[in-house]
């Protein structure tokens, strides 16, 4: 009986440490964006981090959706022909892409690829007293350092979730199509039937969540690394990525749920 109440005691712990971080996360976006654009130089910073992630996200999504859609194309055509339902094969293809995995993976992506980098670069600021500095001269940390990043993370993963789109319904082209012999009229006639305006709305309003998400977690682990030496700089990514890909996972089941749930 002892054991279960050390088991509850821990787990209630564990609730409240997550509480108190999620309400500091949110102060500390709060206080990051409310005056970021006052700052001097926000507008070259922005564009500049912008320009960063893009580039540096672009490749790995291609890279990550080209054969999630050839997997996706593979799966689909087995169940498609097991069933007789080839006319639908293009339109689900289309349709799961869409609206999960180029939102759902594009964010991911910007997470492990420049998310980390983002906390290690003012994670490294923050052990080397760079961060003090920037405050000695009157330059608020959040709003300077992070609130450019936050904003950049943002646009940069609404403006991958086409590219990913576009990536994974190239590779369930190549193996359904110029593998699988699947035809070409049929796949290009049925793409849009399971899906309108409204979703690719929908897609882009989840990445600029899954971005102002991954911005706000990411900045605040670099900017709060502790001062004591360059392992946790590692730390704080690792924590970043981690609890990024968690609430990310758990963001989009919300989402889903608030808007697919509801319109039935």
């Amino acid at each position: 009986m002892k054991q279960q109440w050390l088991f509850l005691g821990r787990l209630g712990r564990r609730g409240i440490f997550t509480l108190d971080w999620l309400g500091g996360l949110f102060i500390f976006a709060v206080d990051a964006l409310i005056n970021c654009w006052r700052m001097p130089g926000f507008l070259n910073s922005l564009g500049i981090q912008t320009l960063t992630t893009y580039k540096r996200c672009a490749l790995p999504v291609i890279f990550m959706l080209v054969p999630l859609g050839a997997m996706l194309g593979l799966q689909g055509l087995l169940v498609v022909q097991a069933f007789d339902l080839e006319r639908l094969f293009s339109a689900q293809v289309v349709n799961a892409l869409v609206r999960e995995m180029a939102p759902g993976f594009s964010a991911l992506m910007v997470a492990m690829q420049a998310g980390a980098g983002m906390t290690a670069e003012l994670g490294t600021m923050s052990v080397r007293q760079e961060t003090y500095a920037l405050e000695t001269m009157g330059l608020p940390c959040n709003s300077f350092l992070g609130g450019p990043r936050i904003l950049a993370t943002t646009v940069a993963t609404a403006l991958l979730c086409p590219i990913g789109a576009f990536a994974g319904i190239l590779g369930a082209f190549i193996y359904a199509v110029l593998i699988g012999g699947f035809p070409f009229n049929q796949f290009a006639l049925h793409m849009g039937d399971l899906i309108n305006l409204s979703d690719l709305w929908i897609a882009e309003i989840k990445c600029l969540v899954f971005g102002l998400l991954t911005g706000v977690i990411c900045t605040e682990a670099g900017l709060r690394t502790p001062q004591k030496s360059a392992a946790q700089v590692g730390s704080s990514a690792n924590r970043a990525v981690v609890r990024c890909v968690v609430l990310l996972v758990v963001c989009n089941y919300i989402l889903n749920t608030a808007i697919y749930g509801l319109r039935g």
